[in-house]
């Protein structure tokens, strides 16, 4: 699927090398809008589309296709990535139209409101990363400032409120979950990654190899592809350790091995030989560079800081989580398990990220009664409705938009149910 284009670092090297300055791709054309007397107004050419007689304008929608197309076999002629990339860029309109509607102009309050729903969906594992961007979703056309929108617009579809019958209901269904032989704790979580690991040998080896192979590209865009490797690396990691999907993940490694030997060999990387003395030395440097950051976060929460405003760059952050002592890195349980509310440990290393955490709550071994897991039951039954609302955001605002296609892109919308969530 054209996502793949999107999240595969091998399939992200033509348009790198493109955005580098080695191909400038050709600027796109439309034809003529069709004209008739009975439709009422018509779509413009500087237009992919009217939203309520409001046009959207093309060039979004062209420089997404030219950006994401580069030389590669991501061709602008592909109408799968042009379907994606149109289901984006009207999707990010919609939700302005709703946004304006919901009274939730300021930049500011939205991002506050937001950012707890972004990183409880960062969370949730799919086939495509994380429910906080569902597989519609394309950058370019979309920016940051669209995401938090889109999580805005998909919250208040989803509902403000849990039913207190739905979470007893959860809470009963679960049953075992809320019983522990291990003390339990709640806790505000800081982590930061540093390294890839995803404990599947050809995963691992696919990035060890690829992280190498990006020593050849050029120092501009290294950077960028860097950082999708590391998501991608986190999408298997996730996806290995769901049972369903797991069976799949290597065969999925093998075969972007495969592909990036073919996409890179301009470039002259090294697929042969081994690449884990290479891996081990980026591990240690990346270890490294990442614990000043992790000291900061440290000091920052030691001092009372919102755990929130600390979610940034590749940091994870786990707001007021519940869990047993058990279920935490054995470093990490030691540094809480006789700490009072309010302590927040030193920066902790578990062999693959750094991990500071902020003590709130602590409960014995045992049942834990509903009304300690009353918060954690409903911000996961929140969360869960959000994800579905954030998925199925494209279909369910058209249905609430008179949307007019422009005539030169109506039959690469007409399948959009195949990419669209």
């Amino acid at each position: 699927m054209y996502r793949d284009a999107v999240t595969q670092p091998s399939r992200l090297l033509p348009l790198l090398l493109a955005l580098s300055g080695c191909t400038k791709p050709s600027a796109a054309t439309t034809p003529p809008a069709a004209q008739t007397a009975e439709t009422g107004p018509q779509v413009p050419d500087d237009a992919i589309a009217l939203v309520d007689d409001q046009p959207v304008p093309r060039r979004g929608f062209d420089e997404a296709l030219a950006r994401y197309a580069g030389s590669g076999p991501a061709s602008r002629d592909d109408r799968g990535l042009q379907q994606r990339v149109l289901v984006a860029a009207l999707t990010g309109a919609l939700v302005q139209r709703e946004l304006a509607a919901l009274q939730l102009g300021d930049a500011a309050q939205l991002e506050q409101r937001v950012a707890p729903l972004r990183a409880a969906l960062a969370l949730v594992a799919t086939p495509t990363g994380n429910a906080a961007l569902p597989s519609w979703w394309a950058r370019p056309p979309l920016s940051d400032e669209d995401h938090t929108a889109a999580i805005a617009v998909a919250a208040a579809i989803a509902g403000e409120q849990v039913p207190e019958d739905a979470i007893a209901a959860a809470y009963q269904a679960q049953g075992d979950r809320w019983s522990s032989d291990s003390p339990w704790v709640r806790v505000d979580v800081w982590t930061l990654r540093y390294d890839d690991d995803v404990g599947v040998d050809a995963c691992d080896e696919y990035v060890a190899k690829y992280r190498r192979c990006t020593e050849s590209m050029p120092a501009a865009t290294r950077p960028t592809v860097l950082a999708d490797l590391s998501r991608q690396a986190g999408a298997w990691r996730a996806a290995a350790q769901d049972a369903e999907r797991a069976p799949m993940v290597a065969t999925e490694c093998e075969a972007a091995a495969t592909e990036a030997m073919q996409s890179t060999q301009p470039l002259g990387c090294d697929w042969g030989s081994d690449a884990g003395a290479a891996e081990k030395r980026a591990r240690a440097t990346m270890r490294g560079n990442t614990r000043a950051t992790a000291e900061q976060a440290r000091a920052r929460l030691a001092a009372g800081e919102a755990l929130l405003a600390l979610a940034q760059g590749a940091a994870q952050v786990q707001p007021r989580h519940l869990l047993t002592l058990d279920e935490l890195p054995k470093k990490a349980a030691k540094a809480v398990r006789n700490a009072k509310p309010g302590t927040t440990t030193a920066a902790i290393d578990d062999g693959h990220a750094w991990i500071v955490l902020r003590v709130i709550e602590s409960h014995g071994k045992g049942a834990l009664p509903l009304e300690a897991a009353r918060e954690d039951v409903a911000a996961e039954l929140r969360t869960a409705r959000v994800a579905d609302a954030l998925a199925q955001l494209p279909e369910t605002l058209r249905a609430r938009h008179r949307v007019e296609l422009h005539p030169a892109l109506q039959d690469i919308d007409a399948a959009r149910g195949e990419t669209a969530h």
